[in-house]
């Protein structure tokens, strides 16, 4: 719906999440392991989608922000900061103090969940097997 956004918001700002495809490969992994009738549909729709949404963008002349999720993940405040300067907004202190409060508590109450549950890991963890993929189809098919 870029056009129709630029449309009713000419002066709107988008941000692009991109991920890589290992980060993705897993969930649809499964959902075409569970909806193996609507896989076909599903991959043609995100064919078009990672078509056509660039293309999209382009025409808008919408200011855009490409943002990669493992970097989002990696260095949220930098990454907004990167955001605020290509748009030409001001990233105050006072912003990035409640930034970093927020992401602060945010890690708190994970590492809580994470401590219930007795692990040192990661919150959420699949592994490929999970989904009837091997580690080395997935390393082979996502870089």
């Amino acid at each position: 719906y870029v056009k129709e956004l630029a449309a009713a918001f000419p002066d709107a700002k988008l941000v692009g999440l991109t991920a890589t495809l290992s980060v993705l490969f897993l969930p649809c992994a499964l959902l075409s392991r569970l909806c193996t009738k609507y896989t076909r549909s599903l991959t043609d729709l995100t064919a078009r989608y990672l078509k056509q949404v660039p293309d999209d963008i382009e025409k808008s002349k919408l200011d855009c922000s490409h943002v990669l999720y493992n970097e989002l993940i990696a260095n949220p405040v930098s990454v907004v900061k990167g955001i605020y300067k290509q748009f030409g907004w001001t990233f105050t202190p006072e912003y990035e103090k409640i930034m970093q409060e927020y992401l602060d508590e945010n890690k708190r109450q994970r590492d809580a969940v994470k401590a219930k549950k007795g692990s040192d890991s990661k919150l959420h963890t699949y592994t490929p097997e999970e989904f009837s993929v091997t580690a080395k189809e997935l390393s082979e098919t996502c870089p």
